[in-house]
């Protein structure tokens, strides 16, 4: 006969003996009956700890170990040196060949100054008329002498550039008639540079006089005129 869970019923005398040692095993005490260790949860307890056990020692000899090697920043000291020394490489000059040393070049404003090379000068009479007055080419920077193109008995020439002021005159001789011969007359010109290639300003003749009886004399009064310097070349 099958039981409803589907296992068959036992005999009688199969049963009487079961029933027999069931009742033996509940007079036994709790420590006569053996009990079945569990290995596996146990086992697993102590491997994770003993795995965070490891992390955290590793973790404190990192903290602890000193920084060694490449992984150390360069000191400040350090990194000044270096700039120091890329500047100093920066600075030293080129050598072209074995013995010689290339100079940097000095550019023209270096040499010539800023009114050097030649100007057209253009002046306004009293009644309002501009004309060009001379063609004039200056030697040197900051002073020196000029040349009067359209005239070669200019003489006690000479110039200065304070700033953007400019300042320059010159003598020039006159073959007047008899019984007077030669006769040298003073220019002057006061002007302020416009930039890099004009200069406005005031351009003075030295005033003179000349009769029969007495001859040529120079005179007190000076006669200015407007004037205007542009640079045509360098």
């Amino acid at each position: 006969m099958v039981t409803d869970d589907g296992d068959r019923r036992l005999s009688e005398d199969a049963q009487d003996l079961d029933d027999h040692l069931r009742g033996l095993a509940s007079d036994l005490g709790p420590s006569d009956v053996r009990k079945k260790p569990r290995h596996g949860r146990f086992s697993f307890l102590w491997y994770g700890l003993f795995v965070v056990a490891i992390a955290i020692l590793l973790l404190l000899i990192n903290r602890t170990a000193p920084v060694t090697g490449e992984s150390a920043a360069p000191s400040d000291s350090g990194t000044e040196s270096t700039v120091n020394d890329q500047d100093a490489v920066a600075s030293e000059p080129t050598s072209d060949t074995a013995g010689s040393v290339s100079e940097p070049e000095a550019s023209i404003s270096d040499t010539a100054g800023p009114i050097s090379g030649t100007w057209a000068m253009y002046w306004t009479n009293s009644e309002g008329s501009e004309s060009q007055g001379f063609t004039i080419t200056f030697t040197g920077s900051d002073t020196g002498t000029l040349e009067i193109h359209e005239d070669d008995t200019e003489s006690q020439t000479s110039f200065t550039v304070e700033g953007d002021q400019v300042r320059f005159k010159f003598t020039r001789t006159f073959d007047l008639e008899e019984p007077f011969g030669d006769w040298p007359e003073g220019s002057t010109f006061n002007g302020t540079l416009m930039g890099r290639n004009e200069i406005l300003g005031k351009w003075a003749r030295q005033g003179w006089e000349c009769s029969p009886d007495g001859g040529c004399n120079h005179t007190a009064d000076w006669s200015p005129y407007d004037a205007r310097l542009i640079r045509i070349s360098e």
